[in-house]
């Protein structure tokens, strides 16, 4: 069994089980890696619009970023023992661990930040 869209999903869409429907198929026969019902999908969004009736894949989905383009996040600033916190606004979507590109909204400079949790990046001093 594997999972087929129901109607038409657009791209950044977070998955709901209720937009697919379990299907069985010969996956041999598709195109890319196809997602089988027992995997637990949570955590993901389409990262391009899917067709309906288009079987899903692997290919067509990313995991959820933690932070987003555009959005203001809270930057940690950390040397030793002492943490500032600033407001930051992401300039690229990311998810937890990744290095992301954060404009400091006073200044205007753009630095690298680590993404530490949903709406918030950490940077070493």
């Amino acid at each position: 069994k594997v999972w087929m869209v129901e109607q038409r999903i657009n791209r950044g869409v977070a998955l709901d089980t209720e937009l697919l429907k379990p299907v069985v198929r010969d996956i041999f026969s598709e195109r890319g890696l196809t997602i089988p019902t027992s995997e637990d999908l949570s955590g993901y969004e389409l990262d391009r619009s899917v067709a309906r009736g288009a079987l899903l894949a692997w290919d067509d989905l990313r995991q959820q970023p933690h932070v987003r383009r555009n959005a203001l996040v809270d930057v940690l600033a950390q040397s030793g023992s002492i943490t500032v916190r600033m407001r930051g606004r992401c300039m690229e979507d990311g998810v937890v661990g990744e290095l992301v590109t954060i404009r400091n909204v006073d200044t205007n400079r753009e630095f690298s930040a680590q993404v530490a949790s949903t709406g918030t990046v950490r940077f070493e001093l």
